[in-house]
């Protein structure tokens, strides 16, 4: 279950509102060591849940107590980006992808050996079980027929006028609703 934590130093049990890290997680041991091994935070921090419940209301209670960015040990606003149903905004998409180019990226200004280009080539070999094995001009016709028009992939027959009424109208439901959260972000 979802649970609102506090990593905070011995003294200051009282003040959660402005000093600690406040965070959410689904797994409290698991991102207490992730905390741990990332060496950000003070050795011998203490840990104390705050408030347990849903996702949405575990985040809530994060932005209620973290709505500006750099209060206590936390740099980023509280109950979001971590909210995967929000759309994120377009410069903090930008600024991601910026922090990942050129000298950003991990992997920026190195090779692969000889030797791992060579396994990964290996990895990369088709498939070999069906190696020498062809299909008729029957059976790639069958294939072929399978595979035309807009057919429900489940029971392989064609959707019916109403079916697909529905599914363009939730389609364009949710680009709507997509559309309007963009324009708020903006």
């Amino acid at each position: 279950m979802p649970v609102v934590y506090w990593l905070h130093e011995w003294g200051c049990e009282e003040s959660w509102y402005t000093h600690g890290y406040i965070g959410v997680t689904n797994n409290l041991v698991l991102r207490i060591r992730n905390h741990r091994n990332s060496g950000q935070f003070i050795d011998g921090f203490l840990v104390s849940i705050l408030f347990e419940g849903t996702t949405k209301e575990c985040l809530d209670v994060e932005k209620r107590v973290r709505p500006n960015k750099n209060i206590g040990w936390n740099r980023m606003v509280g109950g979001w980006p971590s909210d995967p149903s929000r759309p994120k905004p377009i410069e903090w998409r930008k600024s991601r992808s910026k922090a990942t180019k050129g000298s950003g990226n991990g992997f920026f200004g190195k090779k692969h050996t000889q030797e791992t280009r060579e396994l990964y080539s290996q990895q990369l070999m088709g498939n070999t079980r069906r190696l020498g094995h062809k299909h008729s001009d029957e059976t790639k016709k069958k294939i072929s027929k399978a595979h035309m028009g807009n057919q429900n992939w489940k029971k392989r027959k064609p959707y019916s006028k109403e079916a697909l009424a529905k599914m363009s109208a939730a389609s364009k439901k949710r680009w709507d609703k997509h559309r309007k959260e963009l324009e708020h972000a903006n």
